[in-house]
This record gives C-alpha cells, sequence and structure tokens, in this order.
C-alpha cells in the first residue's frame, strides 16, 4: 500500500530480496521433507513461494515455476 501510495516500487523490490534471503537461510538450516515438522514446513515452504510470486507479479516479473 505505501509502495502504491508513493509511486516507488523499490519497496516491494526490497522486500522480495529480503523474504528470499530469509527463506534461502531457513531452507539451508532446517530440513523440511523427513523432518517430525514436515507438514508445517511445507506450509512455510508455499507461502513463502506464493507471496514472492505475488510481489514479482506486482513488479511485472516473471518468477520461474521450478528452480
Amino acid at each position: 500500500e505505501e509502495s502504491a501510495n508513493k509511486k516507488r516500487v523499490h519497496g516491494i523490490a526490497q522486500y522480495c530480496h529480503d523474504l528470499a534471503g530469509s527463506f534461502n537461510k531457513f531452507y539451508k538450516s532446517e530440513q523440511v521433507i523427513g523432518s517430525d515438522d514436515e507438514d508445517t514446513r511445507l506450509i512455510l515452504v508455499d507461502r513463502a513461494k506464493t507471496t514472492i510470486k505475488n510481489a514479482l507479479d506486482i513488479l511485472g516479473v516473471s518468477a520461474p515455476e521450478k528452480m
């Protein structure tokens, strides 16, 4: 909302960058598949993916389906 009001997108780009960095740290340090908390962690993975995709869509940037 703030980015839209100020007509500046750098905040959204920074948010994507920060979220991707935080998610990367999480994914490297915590076992997802096969952990006792697998279901919860898979939800977190999906929510991070969706949030980054939505933010990139706002910026007009396409995200890869698979990495």
